[in-house]
């Protein structure tokens, strides 16, 4: 649905709005520092009262943060709104936008929506139930996806196009908090929590605040650097990438992310070689449907943006290889993170994380100058790589599953060979098909995807934890 909506967006807009759409959407998610890494904090805080049907703490700790949040809410709003005289800073465009204000205090009002009932809402996530979250999510995306398709080709009116998106995330923040209260009644009653956990929670919170900054200053800076640097046309030739590593990012992420919970009760009864196993169950998976996608985009990206919006709109290989390394490190990492999530390991390891996302902006602005769009994008990579990629392993190995990390990274090296050579292959037979109409490359895509997959499971086949993996499926498949 975001494919199509791109394309009827620059079909009946243009990329002067594209550009602004990714530019403010990074902006306010730059405000959104004003949470201070709560809900990574409030759901790390839940696991143990559910595991014990503590009704009486789980309300005082939902009350709690209920106060919180109404407060973050109106920082968010308050600070938005003194960005205001800035914006002109920001935008860099050839041409003058109107209502380039009211634009910005839609996404405002959008940002500010989201933090209205998440402390209902974080319970679900908390309690293995995230899959409703995302139920609720995907249904109204649809529907609101349709009507903002129909919005511009009746009105050709971008804000229209904006109301439409800011009632989408208010009503799904409802009906997410409604449900939350419909499966836990009682959070719906008062209870002060003791101050002596609010203290634990305040300096938890410190953590998850410099966690916070960390995040933002690494995942949302991007456009704001090319866009006041490069131009903000250029952000919005650049989301058209993002857009389709994002999907593929957003569907790969959701099997991890929904597991979190799960990994929280495993650290909590299970030994570290137990542990360890399941890590490594998840590596592998991780690294299978990383390399598959990373060569499927790799060979297919410039063929789908061609045919999606228009040969224009296709950026260079250099950009490209940049934005396959970042994607390759989010989905391969995804394994790591749900540790830290679970363990709480991010208190360990908010100043490197601090220390990723200064080194980010700083590479981010240089390279920028030097190698354009490439350089911004790759600049992310780099500062990963010198930072956490190494050091996180370090501590979850030592303190979760009396592992060495030599191997960890071994691991890596060889998923990283894997995809070098199976793209260097596969070049060579994707370039002497060409792509004219949507059904050939329909079937290109299923010969890349047919190739690539047989490939990965003749690497792959003789490791141990990938047997583990094909044996859970086939147990799985038998019992439905």
């Amino acid at each position: 649905m975001g494919f199509i909506t791109r394309a009827f967006f620059l079909k009946y807009l243009n990329e002067n709005y594209l550009g602004i759409n990714s530019l403010f959407t990074e902006m306010l998610s730059m405000l959104s520092v004003a949470d201070l890494g709560i809900n990574t904090v409030m759901v790390y805080s839940l696991y143990e009262p559910l595991a014990q049907h503590d009704e009486k703490k789980i309300t005082a700790l939902i009350s709690f943060y209920k106060i919180i949040y109404r407060t973050i809410a109106a920082v968010i709003a308050i600070a938005g709104i003194i960005f205001i005289p800035f914006l002109n800073c920001v935008v860099n465009l050839d041409e003058t936008i109107s209502f380039l204000y009211i634009y910005y205090f839609l996404f405002l009002l959008r940002t500010v929506g989201s933090y209205l009932f998440v402390y209902k809402v974080s319970i679900l996530t908390a309690d293995q139930n995230n899959y409703i979250v995302n139920y609720i999510t995907g249904s109204v995306n649809i529907f609101t996806t349709i009507l903002q398709i129909a919005t511009l080709i009746l009105t050709h009116s971008y804000l229209l196009y904006l109301i439409l998106n800011v009632i989408s995330i208010w009503v799904i923040n409802f009906l997410c908090a409604k449900k939350a209260v419909k499966i836990y009644p009682f959070i719906s009653s008062s209870e002060t929590l003791p101050l002596e956990e609010k203290r634990k929670i305040f300096q938890n919170i410190k953590s998850g605040f410099l966690y916070k900054i960390s995040s933002i200053m690494l995942n949302s800076t991007d456009n704001i650097i090319i866009s006041t640097i490069l131009g903000t046309v250029v952000v919005g030739y650049y989301s058209n990438y993002g857009l389709v590593i994002n999907k593929f990012s957003t569907i790969i992420n959701i099997a991890f992310t929904s597991i979190t919970s799960s990994i929280g009760n495993l650290i909590a009864t299970e030994n570290s070689q137990k542990r360890y196993q399941i890590f490594s169950i998840m590596q592998t998976l991780s690294f299978f449907i990383g390399g598959i996608s990373c060569v499927c985009i790799f060979i297919l990206m410039d063929e789908l943006i061609s045919l999606w919006i228009g040969k224009n709109y296709i950026l260079g290989k250099d950009v490209l290889i940049a934005c396959m390394m970042n994607f390759y490190l989010s989905i391969t990492l995804q394994p790591l993170w749900a540790f830290r999530e679970a363990t709480g390991l991010y208190q360990k390891t908010k100043s490197v994380m601090l220390c990723t996302a200064g080194l980010n902006v700083v590479l981010s602005i240089f390279m920028a100058y030097w190698f354009g769009l490439a350089g911004v994008i790759l600049a992310s990579a780099i500062s990963r790589l010198l930072t956490y990629f190494w050091y996180e392993p370090i501590l979850l190995f030592a303190q979760y599953f009396n592992q060495k990390t030599p191997q960890y990274f071994v691991k890596h090296l060889y998923n990283v060979v894997i995809i070098i050579l199976i793209i260097l292959f596969e070049t060579k037979i994707a370039n002497s098909i060409s792509c004219g109409t949507w059904l050939q490359f329909i079937i290109k895509c299923a010969l890349v995807f047919g190739i690539t997959f047989l490939a990965f499971i003749i690497a792959y086949f003789w490791k141990k934890d990938f047997r583990i993996v094909i044996n859970y499926i086939l147990e799985w498949l038998k019992k439905v």
